[in-house]
């Protein structure tokens, strides 16, 4: 996983292009549907856990893809750089990652209590557009991610 930090790094080295990757980059940013729900209901710990079960599962599937790199995006939030990766194909991943994810189970303990959680992600995908900054290839990544969340969670939206 990625420090904040360098994951801020390498997407300037890629949109800049410094990079031999320059114009088929992809950007996925990562959300659990839900996570401040679990957190009211069984705690930050557990919250902060399945967030922590549900990057591994990510890097896992992610790892598919040579090259991609992930870190945590916020506090909350994970980010997926695939280099070399058209818009089509880093919509597929996206999707597997999404269905590996719904396909989890988490067994956890919280209030002296068993619980069961079954966690989804929204994903809002891009890439970037000629001549686009850095904070513009983000904020549309974001605004993909809204649009995810929009449609009830448990999807990707991508869009250019």
């Amino acid at each position: 996983m990625l420090a904040r930090d360098t994951l801020g790094e390498r997407m300037e080295e890629l949109v800049s292009g410094t990079s031999r990757f320059r114009r088929n980059v992809c950007l996925g940013i990562v959300e659990v549907d839900q996570l401040g729900a679990i957190a009211e209901e069984h705690g930050g710990l557990v919250a902060d856990a399945l967030l922590l079960r549900v990057a591994q599962v990510v890097q896992q599937e992610a790892d598919s893809h040579r090259g991609a790199e992930i870190g945590f995006y916020g506090r909350d939030r994970l980010a997926i750089i695939l280099p070399s990766c058209s818009l089509g194909k880093g919509h597929q991943l996206m999707v597997r990652l999404a269905s590996a994810v719904r396909h989890s189970r988490w067994e956890c303990e919280a209030g002296g209590r068993q619980a069961t959680l079954s966690p989804t992600i929204s994903v809002g995908l891009t890439q970037p557009c000629k001549g686009e900054g850095v904070e513009d290839f983000r904020q549309r990544a974001e605004s993909r991610l809204h649009e995810a969340r929009e449609r009830g969670g448990d999807t990707v939206a991508a869009a250019r």
